[in-house]
């Protein structure tokens, strides 16, 4: 069984588009559904916006379905002036920017092995993505860092924070981080495909997130849909 994760519904409306649904499950306010894509079995899950959210639907996902690889889809704000709106980004490395633990456990923020809170992309399902959507995009694919905290970037200085210490990141969102480190915890093997709404550098990108956030939710969901067909 394929897990399936997005935060916002919109995300996830996209997606069940495609879905045969054979059961909507609700516990305990965490929102699944079981069903077929594209042959496949798979179960569904709205997170709700940021990491606690995530790390725990994630984790009931884990703990109560057999499932064997995680896709986690939906959008982010591009962090490179050379992006555009609706890039796709597949996540390579993943960490958590607003997770300083330096002082306490010796763990350097950045994109490098002294960090053990860095978490990889399963490498196989990486290429399938990359194979998958070169062909279907028209906007550029991109194999990048994603890095993940719970506020929106739009202010000057977390721009300036996040590329200072996390240079090579491509995008930033708010849940990304949190499922890979769940995912790692329980070795279900992932990868992460973000659709970009905003780029945080243009001035006014929160207004750009609520124009793109469909178009960039529908991309997404296209592309599960045929990453899913060779899983």
């Amino acid at each position: 069984m394929i897990g399936i994760m997005g935060a916002m519904q919109v995300e996830i409306d996209e997606l069940l588009k495609y879905v045969d649904v054979i059961e909507e499950i609700e516990n305990n306010g965490f929102s699944l559904v079981h069903g077929m894509l594209s042959g496949k079995e798979v179960m569904v899950g709205r997170s709700g916006v940021g990491g606690v959210y995530a790390s725990m639907t994630m984790t009931q996902m884990l703990e109560r379905y057999p499932i064997d690889a995680v896709i986690n889809i939906g959008t982010a704000g591009g962090l490179k002036k050379e992006e555009q709106v609706l890039d796709v980004i597949i996540s390579d490395q993943l960490v958590k920017h607003d997770m300083d633990t330096e002082t306490v456990f010796g763990s350097p923020l950045g994109f490098h092995e002294k960090n053990h809170l860095v978490y990889q992309t399963d490498k196989n399902l990486q290429n399938k993505a990359k194979e998958i959507m070169t062909k279907m995009s028209d906007s550029r694919v991109i194999i990048g860092n994603i890095v993940s905290g719970d506020k929106f970037i739009c202010k000057e200085e977390d721009i300036c924070y996040i590329t200072k210490y996390f240079p090579s990141a491509y995008c930033a969102d708010m849940e990304a981080a949190c499922i890979a480190q769940v995912c790692d915890f329980y070795h279900v093997p992932f990868v992460v495909v973000r659709s970009l709404s905003d780029i945080v550098l243009n001035e006014g990108n929160e207004m750009q997130f609520e124009e793109y956030v469909q178009k960039a939710s529908a991309r997404s969901a296209l592309f599960v849909k045929e990453l899913v067909k060779t899983l």
